[in-house]
């Protein structure tokens, strides 16, 4: 199989495996439906990927990736020095809860891979090196050493959470939704010394 032709393959096995997953969960993702899905033998499995749970790794970083990346092409918003960092935080929230509402099996595929045995350290590395330019960016757009890689984690963690909820039908797909969930992670930036401060430099909401 060519270069070309197995990435091809791989990220239609990926896009698989996400939707089997979201949608039958973990333990019943196997690889002949992961396979029967994309409509070729199992064996393409093992051409493009060590095994199934390497298959899983990779659409895991993948659907990481994307939604980092997608955070960042809206950090634009945070130049906009006149507005508040809660107006500008609710913006950039906005188009994320937007992204991630419109990627329901995405949204539960991540969730239920994050919270198995098989976001295991190695995984968890990978993981923290994606984050890496987003901390950094962070970091510079609000100046301040202040944002660990813990609470970005946490930030992150709770958008993947909450969406899932919507995906599930556990909370409704709305305004009102999205508002709250803002809030709830405004809550924890305020709860970072000078993360919140005003554009004019002084502390505050």
């Amino acid at each position: 199989m060519r270069g070309m032709e197995r990435d091809k393959m791989r990220s239609a096995l990926m896009e698989s495996v996400i939707h089997i997953v979201a949608q039958e969960g973990l333990e019943n993702t196997t690889t002949k439906k992961i396979a029967q899905r994309v409509g070729v033998n199992e064996v393409y499995i093992y051409r493009t990927c060590r095994d199934k749970e390497d298959l899983m790794k990779r659409a895991f970083l993948a659907e990481d990736q994307e939604f980092l990346q997608e955070i960042l092409r809206q950090f634009s918003i945070l130049k906009a020095e006149e507005a508040s960092l809660e107006t500008k935080g609710r913006a950039v929230w906005t188009s994320c809860w937007d992204y991630l509402m419109n990627r329901p099996d995405s949204c539960l595929f991540y969730v239920r891979y994050f919270y198995s045995a098989n976001f295991n350290e190695a995984v968890q590395k990978k993981h923290r090196l994606l984050c890496q330019p987003l901390l950094e960016h962070l970091r510079s757009e609000a100046e301040t050493e202040k944002i660990s890689e813990t609470f970005l984690f946490q930030i992150l963690e709770m958008s993947w959470l909450f969406s899932s909820k919507v995906a599930l039908g556990i909370w409704k797909n709305s305004q009102e939704t999205a508002e709250e969930c803002f809030h709830l992670l405004y809550s924890m930036c305020q709860a970072v010394p000078g993360l919140t401060r005003t554009p004019g430099g002084t502390a505050g909401i």
